[in-house]
């Protein structure tokens, strides 16, 4: 049984999110704000004209996601009972309700750059919780006497969360449209989910009265009607939009607009109630009415993280893991109190690989925060592998029972195992110490199967320590852990640092000799290993890769990377057939080694993103590029 010594407890704060936003964006983070997320590492400074690209890339971005439809997913005992179907959107969660009601979970959050890094994150992360406002529409006047999921979606959800396999869901199903039935007489009402909004079609059949709808609304200081015709919701965090009502009708094969606009009908029986005008159309043909929810991240703007991916070595799907706020059912308190507080999972999807269809998704995590960091798959058996961090204990962080460190305190890193369907958890484990323990590579051994984790650490204890390459933690220390493909045995740790403070992020396996290769930053001037390193010289805070054996108990290698500026690592590969390091991060040098003949030799900005391919030996630094945008003078 592991000892711990000191307990330390690192509050998070958190990120509202949703599933597929966390794949879309988790593609192009690096250079974008973010709402609230975890300082992982310093991000580049800001350079002239930088903002109008940020600005293109969000709005390209946004407008691609906007389409996507988001299915909703069917409560099977995973949320409150109350709750029938609900639907994880970018601006939020909606819920509907066994009544027809809908909830709106939006969640509020401040801007902030990521220029500040983990460990600065870490120490000033305090108690305050992601804060937003719960809405509730309620059809009133009419009457729902069923709520239905229709248009079944390819798309199967997984939930696990807490330590009881019996709590678990695996392969609920989805649906693209919510049906409420015909609510009004003559007047059928549909929901559907789409990347940043929430839309209500209300069905006029022939010869109904569309001035019989009639919509009550808890939880808003006010309700009005904008000169942009939107209907403009005002909260105790800000103003919620409906945008203005879109109608028409299908007349010969057309689509005929109908004029539409809000009316605002003052409070009944405390709620808030709007209807809507309609312009003159042909009542003996169906009028469908079409009031959208915006995107409304209250105060915030659209960005989230997915933060690694992984392709089927056989069956060529994709896997995606990050993290997720998607709240259960708020505590809606008619309004008085309005304000909910999100909690942090891990996420893993199984997309196709032309990418045209997510087949399944799972939470995975307990009550606490839950970061999914990194993902691998393994070549034999086919399972999926994530680790990350999180501060849920052992009572609730699914799958730990059994594990060779089932001990958490404070933020601890973990690894945990799925099937390749993402149906089964096969396996959980801490990976950590007295103290902060962050994980955020994985990589599986080729031959053995063995599990490496790559991250970084302040605990002194670090599990399975002993006869490992590097025993001393001074400060933070970049890591290293094996353990068995079942994850049941902890077989070796490493510390990889000086002096100093060492950050570990990026691992891999080199295919002909196995070795261990971590690439990460460090101000450590003594880091093992370094003569004969292709860079051994050390300014500030460096890039580094070191090259350990498989068993983790010998440093071949380490090398620095960087020049006379500010040099990060964060990602490795190793070429199959050469065997030739590939190392990817970003610099504030310039005067970065091996640029000369490099595809882009010009350091233009304050902070360049760059790729530096090194010998399998670390001895040489054949080649390096700048890769980055120069703003037009």
């Amino acid at each position: 049984m592991l000892q711990r010594k000191k307990k330390r407890t690192v509050t998070f704060n958190y990120m509202t999110a949703t599933l597929l936003i966390l794949f879309m964006v988790g593609l192009t983070t690096w250079y974008l704000e973010v709402e609230k997320a975890p300082q992982l590492h310093p991000i580049k400074a800001s350079v002239s004209g930088e903002k109008e690209q940020t600005k293109t890339i969000k709005e390209d971005l946004g407008s691609s996601i906007a389409k996507l439809s988001i299915p909703f997913i069917q409560n099977e005992g995973q949320v409150d009972k109350e709750v029938k179907y609900y639907a994880n959107t970018f601006g939020g969660t909606v819920f509907v309700t066994q009544k027809g009601e809908l909830v709106y979970s939006l969640p509020k959050h401040e801007k902030v750059n990521l220029q500040v890094s983990m460990q600065k994150w870490v120490q000033n992360s305090s108690a305050k919780k992601t804060e937003g406002v719960v809405l509730k529409e309620e059809l009133t006047g009419g009457s729902v006497k069923r709520v239905n999921g229709q248009d079944k979606s390819e798309t199967k959800v997984s939930y696990f969360r807490g330590s009881d396999p019996d709590g678990w869901k695996s392969g609920l199903s989805t649906f693209n449209t919510v049906n409420l039935g015909e609510v009004y007489q003559g007047v059928e009402v549909s929901l559907r989910a789409y990347g940043n909004n929430v839309e209500k079609l209300f069905h006029v059949k022939p010869g109904a009265s569309p001035e019989a709808i009639n919509i009550g609304v808890t939880g808003v200081r006010d309700l009005k009607v904008n000169g942009q015709g939107e209907l403009v919701l005002n909260t105790e965090l800000g103003d919620v939009k409906f945008s203005k009502p879109l109608a028409y009708q299908e007349i010969e094969g057309k689509k005929v607009n109908v004029e539409a606009a809000y009316e605002v009908k003052g409070t009944d029986a405390g709620k808030m109630q709007y209807a809507f005008n309609v312009g003159e159309y042909d009542r003996s043909k169906e009028l469908v009415i079409d009031p959208v929810l915006q995107s409304t991240y209250l105060g915030g703007s659209l960005v989230d993280l997915g933060l690694n991916i992984a392709a089927h070595p056989t069956t060529g799907d994709v896997y995606v893991t990050g993290y997720t706020t998607s709240s259960d059912f708020p505590n809606f308190i008619g309004g008085a109190d309005s304000t909910f507080a999100g909690a942090t999972e891990a996420f893993v999807s199984r997309l196709a690989s032309d990418l045209k269809t997510i087949n399944q998704s799972t939470y995975l995590g307990g009550t606490g925060a839950d970061y999914g960091f990194a993902i691998a798959i393994h070549p034999t058996t086919g399972d999926v592998y994530v680790a990350g961090y999180t501060d849920s204990g052992p009572a609730t962080f699914p799958g730990i029972s059994g594990a060779p460190d089932a001990i958490q305190v404070g933020t601890e890193a973990f690894v945990s195992r799925l099937s390749s369907d993402l149906l089964t958890l096969n396996q959980s484990t801490y990976v950590g110490g007295s103290g902060t323990d962050l994980a955020y590579g994985i990589v599986i051994h080729p031959t053995t199967g063995d599990v490496y984790v790559s991250g970084n650490t302040n605990s002194p204890d670090l599990p399975a320590l002993a006869g490992g390459a590097d025993v001393t933690q001074v400060g933070v220390e970049a890591f290293v852990t094996m353990l068995a493909s079942n994850l049941l045995t902890l077989n070796q740790s490493t510390y990889i640092g000086g002096s100093n403070t060492d950050y570990g992020y990026g691992v891999v396996i080199h295919p002909a000799t196995g070795d261990v290769y971590v690439t990460g930053y460090t101000d450590s001037p003594n880091l093992p290993t370094l003569t004969g390193a292709g860079d051994t010289t050390q300014v500030g805070v460096e890039a580094f890769v070191s090259r350990i054996s498989s068993t983790l108990v010998n440093f071949f290698q380490s090398t620095y990377i960087g020049g006379s500026g500010t040099d990060y690592g964060f990602a490795i590969a190793i070429h199959p057939t050469s065997g030739d390091v590939y190392v990817t991060g970003y610099t504030g040098s310039n005067d970065f080694p091996g640029i000369s003949g490099g595809a882009d030799t010009t350091f233009g900005g304050t902070v360049e993103s760059f790729v530096a391919r090194l010998s399998s030996t670390l001895q040489s630094v054949f080649q390096s590029t700048y890769l980055g945008w120069q703003p037009k003078c």
